[in-house]
């Protein structure tokens, strides 16, 4: 299945026609994809920058004049002649070259039309709209000049298709960005919130702490930076809810109640999302919570200053009011066992997240002596409002999102001299570039290619970490160069307080007073599921969220949520799981690498030698100023809107079925 027939993707054109099936090599993009599900081939695919035909009962005539008919009618928002008309045009050739109304001028049209849209079309739906055509006219001409003598297009195989664009696919939840982006244009501030909120419920969280995955994938880097994706969502939700936080849960949809009740451990991003989604399909939800208030890492990981806990406070609200019943002070393993609550509700969702801080396993820190806290212990003490102890130097370690939070929240509490010790190097670092650049602007000191080997104590007190320089060796499985230490370059920091910020791990604890449960873990010791439905191997139990993923990232931990929503529905109703054709593109996407490749129009080209010299707007000039606390004005909002380029694109399969 995964030996490509013919196709042209990109500057690739692949040809393997007439061959002896046992010549042909398996294509290095789809070797790891069998299937589109089990027991139904992927046949072949078409998208923005070309197609595969990876089997000989495909007719790519056919299927093009579907992409074409979906970009028609999904995606095509008539504000350019070009994009508009001119697909509009190409599809009425090939439905007539299909009807055995053919000419051979209309090869010639096409191609003018294929001109027309890539030059002319003012957003990338109309740039590519025509490029899957333009492979075949160029590389297989054959096939058009066949179909204009004597095509009878006789459908063998079922078509897929999903729109996307980069940012989308980046995002974990697959929010429409573009579309959201389009009604901060238009003024539909309400409309841009409802089309977040399909796919996420925290929407305002998100627009403040989010680590921007779609920010990294936007094309408008590639001209000057990229789009405030980020900002403008927090504009729009805070917008919304300001004037109509009292009616925005009425005006959520919600299916009649359904008779079903799901159980959710952990009232983090991962619970509160899959309750929202839950309680939209008419399901009873509720909630048991370790701590005495919800949001998890939201409220006890993520300082005030980056996260007003108002915020957090108004979203939540929005899920109790939906329907969801809350229970605190209720941890998983003491108070109550899955088993317990696999006698009560139809189905359990464990969301406990990650919760025991990692140690970094070296003298001195065992007994804890005064002056150490981990990363999760000093953020959770700050923000409970519980002392601590501090001194006039803090140390750091890490060059996460954690020791970023760790570090700035140090300096906010009066510590003077605040440094961050980590062990690879600046581009190595994973914590979100927008808390780097802060963290740098507060006077932080930064020590790379180093790590601690021991902390000095004396009289129960830290005085010092014992450090040594690192080199960067071959990477790991990370895929970053692993770092090794160098021999004899030890040195010493003088300290009064140390802070390791080098990740958790889950407490699976509770699994000891399972009986008869079929939950496994990982060798990471993380909660096993299927990677598909979140589904344990114990029929009706998911999981996911940081305690399936580790320490993870809370757009990822919503993903969860809103996904296991998904299959606790269906397993409530129906019993079975279905993978939705949205889920299978986007796998299909990851699994070949295809979201990553783009057709660059013509002036953002790798020729062109350096980005455009384009204007900040007034939003890019405040967020670089001050990250958290910026009023965003409307005017400002739709500047920032209007640089979005609608970087739309279709991807369309034909399998067996």
């Amino acid at each position: 299945m995964s030996k490509v027939l013919y196709g042209a993707w990109g500057d690739e054109v692949v040809d393997n026609r007439g061959k002896d099936p046992s010549e042909i090599e398996p294509h290095p993009r789809f070797r790891t994809l069998e299937f589109y599900e089990p027991g139904n081939r992927l046949l072949a695919l078409v998208g923005w920058n070309g197609f595969y035909v990876l089997d000989e009962r495909v007719d790519i005539m056919d299927m093009l004049r579907q992409y074409l008919e979906i970009i028609q009618n999904e995606v095509s928002c008539g504000k350019c002649i070009p994009g508009r008309m001119g697909t509009k045009v190409a599809l009425d050739i090939l439905k007539r070259i299909a009807e055995g109304r053919g000419e051979y001028l209309d090869i010639e049209r096409l191609e003018r039309l294929r001109e027309l849209t890539y030059n002319c079309s003012m957003c990338e739906v109309g740039h590519t709209s025509m490029i899957p055509l333009h492979k075949v006219m160029v590389h297989f001409p054959e096939y058009l000049k066949h179909s204009v003598e004597r095509w009878t297009p006789v459908q063998k195989v079922a078509y897929h298709w999903k729109v996307t664009a980069p940012c989308i696919e980046a995002c974990p939840v697959h929010i429409d960005i573009p579309k959201y982006i389009e009604y901060i244009k238009q003024g539909y501030y309400t409309l841009s919130l409802a089309t977040i909120q399909e796919r996420n419920p925290l929407a305002a969280i998100c627009g403040r702490v989010c680590v921007r995955y779609c920010e990294f994938a936007c094309r408008r880097s590639r001209i000057d930076n990229p789009v405030s994706i980020k900002h403008l969502k927090r504009f729009v939700a805070e917008l919304t809810y300001a004037h109509e936080h009292e009616d925005i849960y009425k005006k959520i949809p919600k299916m009649p109640p359904s008779g079903k009740k799901i159980a959710i451990v952990g009232a983090g991003p991962a619970g509160l999302a899959a309750a929202y989604y839950l309680l939209q399909r008419g399901h009873e939800v509720d909630i048991y919570e370790a701590s005495d208030r919800p949001g998890g890492m939201m409220v006890w990981g993520i300082p005030s200053f980056r996260l007003p806990r108002s915020i957090v406070k108004r979203e939540v609200e929005v899920v109790e009011r939906m329907g969801a019943k809350f229970f605190f002070n209720k941890r998983l393993g003491r108070d109550f066992t899955l088993t317990e609550l696999k006698q009560k509700y139809d189905a359990i969702f464990v969301a406990i997240g990650a919760q025991l801080p990692r140690k970094m396993n070296i003298p001195g820190e065992d007994p804890p002596p005064l002056g150490y806290y981990t990363g999760l212990d000093f953020l959770k003490r700050y923000n409970s409002g519980q002392e601590l102890y501090l001194g006039k130097r803090a140390v750091v370690i890490g060059g996460g999102n954690v020791a970023m939070d760790c570090c700035r929240t140090a300096k906010r509490l009066g510590v003077e001299e605040v440094t961050v010790v980590y062990r690879r190097t600046e581009a190595e670092m994973p914590a979100d570039k927008e808390e780097y650049e802060a963290a740098k602007k507060e006077g932080i000191k930064f020590i790379f290619l180093a790590n601690p080997v021991e902390i000095l104590v004396e009289n129960g007190k830290v005085v010092g970490v014992k450090c040594i320089r690192m080199k960067l060796g071959e990477p790991d499985a990370s895929g970053r160069r692993r770092p090794e230490p160098i021999p004899g370059s030890e040195f010493i920091i003088e300290t009064d307080l140390i802070i390791p910020a080098i990740g958790q791990k889950v407490d699976t604890s509770w699994l000891e007073y399972e009986e008869g449960l079929n939950i496994s873990l990982t060798r990471w010791g993380t909660i096993q599921v299927d990677s598909l439905t979140l589904m344990t191997d114990e029929p009706g139990i998911f999981a996911g969220g940081d305690c399936v993923l580790g320490p993870a990232t809370l757009i990822e931990a919503e993903a969860a949520g809103m996904k296991v929503a998904l299959y606790i529905d269906q397993f409530v109703r129906t019993g079975k799981i279905e993978v939705p054709d949205e889920e299978r593109l986007s796998l299909i996407l990851r699994e070949t690498g295809l979201y990553k490749d783009e057709q660059l129009i013509d002036f953002v080209t790798p020729e062109f030698g350096e980005k455009l010299l384009v204007e900040k707007t007034p939003l890019q000039i405040k967020k670089e100023l001050s990250p958290e606390e910026i009023e965003i004005t409307p005017e400002e909002a739709l500047l920032e809107a209007d640089r979005c380029l609608r970087c739309y694109k279709v991807i369309l399969v034909a399998t067996e079925r």
